[in-house]
C-alpha cells in the first residue's frame, strides 16, 4: 500500500526486477536510443532517452534498493525486541516501574509455568533473529553478489567513478549481520 514501509520481501523483488532492467540495457549498443525523440518542431529541446542515460538511472536506484535493504536488516536487528538476553520480544518496555500485563500474567504462574513461557519469548526472538541473520541475510548477500558485476559492467558503460558500493554492502552485510 502506498505510504507504507517496504518489507524486506518487496525490497528483494524489487531489488532483482531493476537488477534485470539492467542486464537487459546492458546488452545494447550505448548510443542507442529507448524512447523516440518527441516532435523537436513542437519543443524544440527534447532528446531521446539513450541506453547511456537508462544504465545510469536504472544503477542509481539498484544501489538504492540495495542501501535501503541493508540498512534496514542491520536496523531491525538492533531492534530492543531481538535482545534475547533481556526477556525477549518486548522487553524495551520493561524500563518502567509499572508491570506489563504479560508480567502480571507471568508472575500469577508458578515457577515451572513462568520459565516455560519465559523461554517460548525468549525462543520467539531467538527464532526471528535467526531468520533475519540466516536465509533473509543470505538471500541479500546472493543478490550483492550478482549485482557486482553487472553494476561493474554497467559502470563501464557510463564511463563514471562511482564508488563501488556493491563492496562496502557487502562487507557490511558480512561483518555486522551474518557474523552475528
Amino acid at each position: 500500500m502506498v505510504g507504507e514501509p517496504a518489507s524486506l520481501g518487496t525490497l528483494f523483488e524489487l531489488g532483482n526486477c531493476t537488477l534485470d532492467i539492467l542486464r537487459l540495457l546492458i546488452d545494447r549498443p550505448p548510443g542507442q536510443t529507448i524512447t523516440p525523440a518527441a516532435a523537436k518542431a513542437t519543443t524544440g529541446y527534447e532528446k531521446p532517452l539513450d541506453v547511456r542515460e537508462a544504465v545510469s538511472a536504472t544503477k542509481q536506484t539498484l544501489e538504492t534498493v540495495l542501501t535501503y535493504a541493508v540498512t534496514q536488516m542491520a536496523m531491525w536487528l538492533s531492534k530492543p525486541e531481538f535482545d534475547a538476553k533481556s526477556g525477549g520480544i518486548g522487553s524495551a518496555d520493561m524500563d518502567t516501574d509499572e508491570p506489563l500485563p504479560e508480567q502480571k500474567a507471568l508472575e500469577s504462574l508458578s515457577g515451572k509455568e513462568r520459565r516455560g513461557q519465559r523461554r517460548a519469548t525468549v525462543s520467539m526472538a531467538d527464532r526471528l533473529r535467526r531468520g533475519m541473520t540466516g536465509e533473509m541475510a543470505t538471500d541479500l548477500q546472493t543478490l550483492l553478489e550478482k549485482a557486482k558485476p553487472v553494476m561493474e559492467k554497467g559502470q563501464k558503460l557510463v564511463r563514471g567513478d562511482d564508488v563501488e558500493i556493491m563492496d562496502i554492502l557487502s562487507y557490511f552485510l558480512k561483518e555486522h549481520i551474518l557474523a552475528s
